[in-house]
């Protein structure tokens, strides 16, 4: 056997590589700021002297199609700058760092045509430029899409260093790191600008709005505004008591995870509010540190993170943000469905993804991750498959599974106008299980005072416009219950649709029942 020779027995890496590194790993064009507002404020903690008025502003320039991404912290050395950002693979990001390939600066890269980062230390600018344009050229030519990738770097870098000119600076600070893209493309900037397409009543397809506007949208505004390591808004009252578990849980305060992030000006909090459900719950994560490095396995559970949750007595869904948003270190990971999807695949799933779903859509709040024992995935949207990692989707699994049985529950006793004792137990039950506090009798007495003023409510209000047993005629007992069950999870379908059309359903349904019973008792009465 032919041995090869030691120069030439390494892997060679093509053009497509870098491609693979940006469109394949970071298809959502708002990752972009979650890439590199991550490594502002991972770059900031490393930091020896740090200022007290840290901050991260992105600012928008959409007549000239340019983004900035300015931060005021110490920059990057001027000697490790050219090599830092040559380095893809080698980040030197510690433990308490999110992250850590050193691939993440190239997220912007698939939604400009020139992608810079500018480094300012005493009063030396040091930039460096990748022109997306000429690389996504060099892919589409036939010969050199097979360059090498060292000989397409070389071909789409601009390396410079020159005396700062705080006139070509979007914000003037003593120093300074920003990131620039500019001529972003038209993905890029329909996530940010356009409303999102609606169907007509005609029911055809949607059309994007035409002209973009000045303004980011509301939608991309809250997305922003979870998908980043910002603080709580003051409208939101759990805020403290989340502080101070943290705080005692970690031996870490939250404010530490939390940084000032402007956008256009104005800073950005977490969007959770008030209102936005009856119940408030904060719970632990605990698993089993089974990492292989460690010099002594423990057995005894840990504390890995915290859960907050709020919700509606009935799961009633909830319009905006809802799921639990997963953050390790503060800073997203996934949000909406990923309970339901990381429960369906456990192996004490106890029911479908779609009845997962139903429950998670009742739920708004945040596992908050603070731990060494889990190494995220390279997509950065969940975690390596690991002994730790299966652990905790065992525990999301079983919280999922108490959310659905406690919904499951209480909708069945809700729906039964007997309202029999051993279904309003079971409730009760399935309370305990969910909030784990089996032990605490305030917890059952505002279930039970729930329910009891449920029922208040429908014995003083027998008629209920949404559906009730007296709507049809000449119709058995039996019947009209089926009636009544049926009409009110129609309700319950259409309440965040159009409810308009379900009171049109209804009487559309009611002429057709009335009539079809008027002309049975017609053709009892006249013998036909």
């Amino acid at each position: 056997m032919e041995t090869v020779p030691p120069e030439t027995s390494g892997f060679r890496t093509g053009a497509s590589l870098l491609e693979t590194l940006t469109s394949a790993l970071y298809a959502d064009p708002i990752v972009v700021f979650r890439e590199y507002v991550q490594n502002a404020v991972d770059g900031f903690s490393k930091e020896q002297s740090k200022s007290s008025v840290f901050q991260v502003e992105i600012s928008f320039f959409p007549a000239e199609r340019r983004i900035v991404i300015h931060d005021n912290g110490g920059g990057i050395p001027t000697d490790k700058f050219d090599e830092t950002m040559r380095g893809l693979g080698k980040s030197t990001k510690a433990g308490s760092q999110i992250g850590f390939r050193g691939i993440g600066r190239l997220a912007g890269l698939s939604f400009c045509k020139k992608l810079s980062f500018i480094n300012k230390i005493n009063k030396q600018q040091q930039i460096f430029s990748l022109d997306g344009d000429k690389y996504r050229k060099i892919l589409l030519n036939d010969e050199k899409k097979y360059w090498e990738l060292d000989r397409v770097i070389g071909e789409i870098v601009l390396s410079d260093s020159r005396p700062a000119n705080n006139e070509n600076c979007s914000v003037v600070d003593e120093s300074y790191f920003e990131v620039v893209l500019e001529n972003v493309s038209d993905e890029l900037m329909d996530s940010i600008y356009r409303n999102k397409p609606s169907r007509g009543k005609s029911g055809k397809q949607p059309e994007m709005a035409l002209v973009v506007e000045s303004i980011p949208t509301d939608d991309f505004i809250n997305s922003l505004s979870l998908l980043l390591p910002v603080p709580y808004s003051i409208d939101f009252t759990g805020a403290d008591e989340v502080r101070r578990k943290y705080s005692e849980w970690f031996g870490v305060e939250l404010s530490s995870r939390e940084f000032k992030v402007l956008l256009g000006g104005k800073q950005l909090f977490k969007p959770f509010r008030d209102g936005e459900g009856t119940d408030f719950r904060i719970l632990p994560i605990k698993i089993i540190d089974l990492r292989s490095d460690l010099e002594q396995q423990s057995q005894s559970l840990k504390t890995i993170g915290l859960l907050w949750m709020r919700f509606d007595y009935v799961f009633k869904a909830v319009k905006q943000n809802w799921g639990i948003a997963v953050r390790s270190k503060n800073m997203l990971v996934r949000g909406g469905s990923v309970l339901a999807e990381e429960a369906e695949n456990d192996r004490d799933a106890i029911t479908s993804y779609g009845q997962y779903l139903s429950a998670i859509k009742g739920v708004t709040g945040e596992l908050l991750l603070e731990t060494e024992c889990l190494s995220d995935n390279s997509r950065r949207d969940w975690f390596k498959i690991d002994k730790n990692s299966l652990q905790l989707r065992n525990q999301l699994c079983q919280l999922m599974n108490r959310m659905h049985i406690y919904r499951y529950k209480i909708s069945r006793y809700m729906h039964n106008d007997r309202k029999p004792e051993d279904e309003k137990q079971q409730v009760i039950e399935a309370f305990r299980e969910l909030v784990s506090q089996k032990n605490d009798n305030a917890e059952v007495t505002a279930i039970e005072q729930y329910m009891a003023g449920r029922a208040q409510d429908e014995n003083a209000n027998k008629n209920d416009e949404r559906a009730d047993e007296r709507d049809i005629l000449g119709y058995t007992t039996t019947q009209k219950r089926f009636y009544k069950t049926l009409m009110m999870s129609i309700y319950d379908y259409f309440e965040n649709k159009e409810i308009m059309e379900y009171y049109a359903l209804k009487s559309h349904i009611l002429r057709s029942l009335n009539r079809d019973s008027f002309d049975t008792e017609i053709e009892s009465t006249t013998g036909a």
